[in-house]
């Protein structure tokens, strides 16, 4: 589940509380001796149900960044094979091939988690992280075997590292972090 889904879902059991709320004092005032007395006998249940549901979602979250954080070790590895391959010279194809393969099954296993934007039935949508699709791109427009030249491998390795920085900040957004109890020892004040 993801943040989004997680907030929303949040923000509608509060509006269920708060219209209990209202609705238990509405009751106590114009019908304290008739549907009050049911109202209240009713409310463990009006309060339990949402609870339940709101402690499964927050269960499911907790799956999704265990899911997420396997992910991103996979995607690490992914884009570390990426600019590695920029580093071989006169790269064989089976370097290349075995790059492209780690490439796509890490695009494929980001759609494990994510569903694409706007994606509808008979519709696919957009991918939700463009930048490591093309990280794909730039190594397989890079080839393998003699033409891939020192000037080429360095701009690929430029282009792969940019786009990895532009998906890393996109993607960790998604994930629960926190910050260090304690700065780093290079920024304490003091």
């Amino acid at each position: 589940m993801t943040r989004r889904t997680l907030l929303k879902i949040v923000k509608s059991v509060m509006w269920i509380f708060a219209a209990l709320l209202v609705l238990g004092i509405g009751l106590r005032l114009w019908a304290p001796d008739t549907f009050y007395l049911t109202f209240k006998d009713l409310i463990p249940l009006g309060i339990a149900i949402p609870v339940a549901y709101l402690s499964y979602c927050y269960q499911e979250r907790a799956s999704f960044n265990r899911e997420l954080r396997t992910l991103w070790a996979q995607l690490i590895q992914a884009q570390q094979a990426a600019k590695d391959y920029t580093h071989l010279h006169e790269p064989a194809h089976s370097d290349y091939a075995a790059t492209l393969s780690k490439l796509s099954v890490a695009i494929e296993s980001v759609r494990a988690l994510f569903k694409n934007y706007s994606e509808r039935d008979g519709e696919a949508g957009i991918y939700p992280y463009d930048s490591f699709k093309d990280i794909f791109r730039v190594v397989r427009e890079l080839g393998h075997g003699a033409e891939v030249t020192d000037e080429r491998r360095e701009a690929a390795r430029h282009e792969i590292e940019a786009l990895w920085k532009k998906f890393r900040s996109e993607f960790l957004i998604e994930m629960d972090r926190d910050a260090p109890a304690s700065p780093p020892s290079g920024m304490a004040n003091g």
